[in-house]
């Protein structure tokens, strides 16, 4: 390593959980140590290599830092919930083929009022796991769904209930259904990262959000809405189908969705997935929030699909890409980065009770 790469490395800041910080000013700074040194003579061309260089070290650090923050949520809700609990009692049955999917809580990552001591579906296994684990990330959910056996896959069934004390909350009803599949279906799993696709989800303008974007008020709780469908019919008025988390409906040949007391990290998951179908695309994307936006959320986003049928080019509006930005005040850029994602190691077909 040459003297002028030895001194800019030098005088990079180190911060005391060992991660490089290259500063908001490294450019200025970098060119500030090469001049002061009149010893070391760089070219303009290994100068702007360096500068280079650094460029994406900080694009590195950007990556690492998203992730990190991403990853240590999804333990902290974990936390926050108490940690390990258990049904007072429960069961565990195959279902009969043909029996349709229910439960009296929503089976996915949104957030939203309890059904008190009660938790009760009939759902195939990778919706209990989406549910025990407060998956919302495409990119986690399909890493769990394709290593999973036929037998825990759809059309597979399994009709769960369970009763708790008191009036448990959903987080708290996830660490116990996390307990009863590591009991009855002796899951183990592990989280690991590795490099996927990703959206990371920015501000249009600096500190500017779009009007559809609105903080979601504290004292007007959302309705459960246990057992509806993603899609709906379209409501008679928008106080009908305050859900928690996100629905949606189409409106003369428009895709309407809200997304209701949500956080920006779960509005992030939730954009991109529909970022890839809006598009066209196949490959699941996770969602990264960098707003900087704090709190949570009420969305609603009316855009026209993506061509793919006779008519559907000739409806007025906006694309997915466009309303985001009109009506949000929100961007999606492509990437690649390191995501958390699960890892099943072991799983037994239970046997009913």
């Amino acid at each position: 390593m040459n003297r002028a790469l030895r001194t800019i490395i030098s005088r990079f800041r180190i911060e005391a959980v060992g991660t490089a910080m290259p500063g908001p000013r490294l450019p200025q700074r970098i060119r500030s140590i090469v001049e002061e040194r009149s010893s070391i003579r760089l070219s303009r061309m290994r100068i702007a290599s360096l500068i280079a260089a650094c460029a994406a070290i900080c694009a590195a650090f950007l990556a690492v830092t998203l992730t990190r923050a991403q990853s240590s949520a999804t333990q902290d809700w974990e936390k926050a919930a108490g940690g390990k609990m258990s049904f007072v009692v429960a069961s565990v049955k195959p279902s009969a083929p043909g029996t349709r999917f229910g439960s009296n809580v929503p089976l996915d990552g949104s957030d939203g009022p309890s059904a008190g001591g009660l938790f009760t579906a009939n759902a195939p296994l990778n919706a209990y796991l989406n549910f025990a684990f407060k998956i919302s990330d495409s990119n986690q959910a399909r890493s769990i769904y394709d290593k999973l056996p036929a037998w825990a896959k759809p059309p597979h069934f399994f009709q769960i209930q369970g009763r708790a004390d008191g009036n448990p909350s959903r987080d708290q009803l996830r660490l116990m259904v996390q307990v009863l599949l590591a009991d009855r279906f002796a899951l183990k799993l592990h989280r690991e990262m590795e490099p996927r696709a990703v959206y990371v989800l920015k501000l249009d303008k600096p500190k500017k959000k779009g009007s559809q974007l609105q903080p979601h008020p504290a004292k007007k709780p959302c309705i459960n809405g246990a057992g509806r469908p993603m899609m709906i019919d379209v409501p008679t008025k928008l106080a009908d189908a305050y859900y928690c988390g996100m629905v949606g409906w189409r409106v003369d040949g428009q895709e309407h969705l809200q997304m209701i007391d949500m956080t920006l990290p779960q509005i992030a998951n939730y954009l991109a997935s529909q970022a890839v179908l809006a598009t066209g695309g196949r490959l699941p994307h996770s969602g990264v929030d960098d707003t900087g936006l704090a709190g949570r959320f009420d969305v609603n986003l009316q855009f026209v699909p993506e061509p793919n049928g006779p008519g559907t080019s000739d409806i007025s509006g906006p694309r997915f890409t466009g309303a985001m930005k009109e009506q949000l005040g929100l961007q999606l850029v492509e990437k690649t980065a390191p995501v958390e994602v699960f890892v099943v190691d072991h799983l037994e077909e239970p046997t009913p009770n």
